[in-house]
């Protein structure tokens, strides 16, 4: 096996060939990994974040015709899409915590049995579906987070998201009888 100069974090080390190359910027001089073309985007991994978030605003509001809360089709679509967008990373990390994929299962047949022999089986199912949701937002978030790129694609979107939700309270609190808040 040949092993080549790396250039990293820890400053210069020996070792095998890594998975990205680094190559030299030609004007500025600096080095810089480049993504391989099969690396997800951090736009995607944003998108679907800002999904999930923005699905969590709307609890309340249906779907015309499908009675069915935005809430519970935003939030699973987010988690869903950042899993599909991360699948290379999707099997190791189940693999990596096995205990836990476990458990949660686990906690999830005791809620569904719990649901059912509750003494509202509808309302307890229907809380229990938006639970897995978030679950899957969830597995997502920790599919996308394997590399620190995705991890500040996840912090900017929850902050941007933090941010105006703040700003909409304020908003409210200075326009209280505005028409759209």
């Amino acid at each position: 096996m040949a092993t080549t100069f790396i250039l990293g974090e820890g400053g210069p080390q020996w070792g095998p060939p890594s998975t990205r190359s680094t190559t030299v910027h030609k004007i500025s001089g600096t080095m810089a990994p480049q993504m391989r073309s099969q690396d997800p985007s951090l736009s995607l991994t944003s998108a679907f974040t800002g999904l999930a978030l923005a699905g969590s605003l709307f609890g309340l509001a249906k779907i015309p015709g499908l009675g069915v809360g935005w809430s519970n089709v935003l939030v699973p679509l987010g988690g869903i899409g950042l899993m599909i967008v991360h699948r290379e990373a999707l099997i190791p990390l189940l693999k990596k915590y096995r205990t836990l994929v476990i458990l949660t299962m686990a906690l999830g047949l005791w809620g569904l049995i719990a649901a059912c022999a509750g003494w509202d089986p509808v309302h307890s199912l229907r809380w229990l579906i938006k639970a897995g949701g978030w679950t899957l937002v969830f597995v997502g978030a920790a599919t996308a987070s394997h590399d620190e790129n995705h991890s500040r694609a996840l912090l900017r979107t929850l902050w941007l998201f933090l941010i105006l939700l703040a700003l909409g309270g304020v908003m409210e609190s200075v326009l209280p009888d505005h028409p759209l808040l």
